[in-house]
């Protein structure tokens, strides 16, 4: 009669406090086990204490560690990708190069802590505290950050790309070289932040895209920097930011109102006017130079018109002007610049005949000549004080 074989006995699944004192053994036991048993989720007592652990390179994927005291612990390229670090204790943690990729970080307090070269890509930081924290190029593209509080970080070169920046505080924190296009950025709190010429918030132009900028940031959020580009002297990129704004609070005069509404035919009417007056012409005083290429098209335009109808023009001494596109122009242009004192005249001829309306459109040349130049006197001026 043959022996039976008993089965082995089951390894069971570590408790929480076995884990905890397999952790204390040594990271490289530790990530030995994890390797042996892929499928099991390290699963620590809540406010478990870590602080000042040597745990750099530790396999901490997924794991449960609510409210774990981490202050001043050493995980330098730890992994955490997925990782319940839900109100966790991060005060001056060295995180260089850890991968939190996914991790949730809701109001964990992570105060100059660092995270240089970091990996957050769409780590859930809601109500997270990074005041004094070092982000420099760390990876936040996707990352929802929420409420979070980040005075004085430094985000230098960070890649902020597609995240959530709704009533985020970044106040007097280093944003030299961050990338935020794509953001959604919506009460976010920028005073006294630092920025560059490398420094973005607006998307590079592209066609079919809203103005080529970051539809997901508010109006008050591109004003701020147009703000900040100003006070540290980027004044191109000021301007752009400034217009950009210009362009969303016209945007959103429409947003939330009802199709054909009364409110919504006037606010309507009211932006095309704002396109046609202020982004057309002078791009909201930000190009002097589309004032000079309207004018210069009344000009043309206004010469073919009266070069068209030179019978109907007389000069002082009661000869028609002559057919030629120089005078027509010459005319035009000294009726755009000195309205009144041109060569001729239009004659004055009673409605229905051919030509009774030249009187009005040469009223209206010398009137769009004057606020046409008017504005270009504004917008180069304020052009040349602030650059």
């Amino acid at each position: 009669m043959s022996e039976e074989k008993t089965p082995e006995a089951q390894v069971q699944e570590p408790t929480p406090e076995e884990w905890l004192e397999l952790l204390r053994r040594g990271v490289d036991a530790f990530n030995d086990f994890r390797d042996a048993h892929p499928d099991w989720r390290p699963l620590f007592p809540k406010n478990a204490n870590f602080n000042r652990w040597k745990l750099a390179r530790a396999n901490l994927k997924d794991a449960y560690l609510l409210g774990a005291k981490l202050q001043d612990a050493e995980l330098t390229e730890a992994q955490l990708q997925g990782a319940d670090l839900l109100e966790a204790h991060l005060q001056g943690a060295n995180l260089v190069g850890a991968d939190l990729r996914g991790a949730s970080l809701w109001w964990a307090q992570l105060q100059d802590a660092d995270l240089y070269r970091a990996n957050l890509e769409n780590a859930q930081l809601l109500y997270a505290n990074f005041q004094e924290a070092h982000l420099v190029e760390a990876r936040l593209q996707g990352a929802d950050l929420r409420n979070a509080q980040m005075q004085k970080a430094n985000l230098r070169n960070g890649q902020l790309q597609g995240a959530s920046i709704t009533w985020v505080d970044m106040q007097n924190a280093d944003l030299r070289g961050t990338r935020f296009e794509r953001s959604t950025i919506i009460g976010a709190d920028f005073r006294g932040a630092r920025v560059n010429r490398e420094s973005a918030v607006l998307a590079p132009r592209a066609a079919r895209q809203f103005c080529g900028d970051n539809k997901g940031a508010d109006t008050d959020a591109l004003m701020q920097w147009a703000q900040l580009y100003k006070t540290h002297g980027v004044f191109e990129l000021a301007g752009h930011c400034y217009y950009r704004a210009r362009q969303h609070y016209r945007r959103e005069r429409t947003e939330g109102l009802k199709f054909l509404t009364p409110v919504w035919l006037y606010a309507k009417l009211v932006n095309t006017l704002d396109i046609f007056f202020l982004d057309w012409s002078c791009s909201y005083g930000e190009r002097p130079g589309g004032v000079l290429l309207w004018a210069l098209v009344l000009i043309l335009f206004s010469g073919l018109v009266y070069g068209s109808n030179t019978e109907h023009f007389m000069g002082a001494n009661q000869k028609p002007m002559p057919t030629s596109m120089i005078t027509a122009v010459y005319f035009s242009t000294v009726t755009f610049t000195t309205p009144g004192l041109g060569d001729y005249r239009p004659e004055q001829i009673p409605y229905p005949e051919p030509g009774w309306w030249l009187p009005l459109y040469v009223a209206f040349e010398a009137l769009g000549g004057a606020l046409l130049m008017s504005l270009f006197l504004v917008t180069f001026a304020r052009r040349m004080i602030r650059d």
